[in-house]
């Protein structure tokens, strides 16, 4: 009886392999990326996925408050 359901999922999980099991940040985070590929039009940096988001660009500002630039 569990081997069918087991082969259920299997060929559920083959079919639909872009489902995710588990909501994850990095899962959203792909997702939006794919949406902003997919709707840009003109930008070919917005179309390749090559742009900074707000978190990104704090992120990048807060590791260079820390920086040491002289030796």
């Amino acid at each position: 009886m569990f081997d069918v359901f087991r082969n259920i999922k299997r060929v559920f999980r083959l079919l639909y392999p872009a489902i995710p099991s588990e909501s994850t940040e990095a899962t959203q985070q792909g997702l939006i990326k794919e949406v902003v590929m997919h709707f840009a039009r003109g930008n070919l940096t917005l179309q390749e996925g090559r742009y900074l988001t707000k978190e990104d660009m704090q992120q990048a500002r807060d590791s260079l408050r820390h920086y040491r630039f002289s030796r």
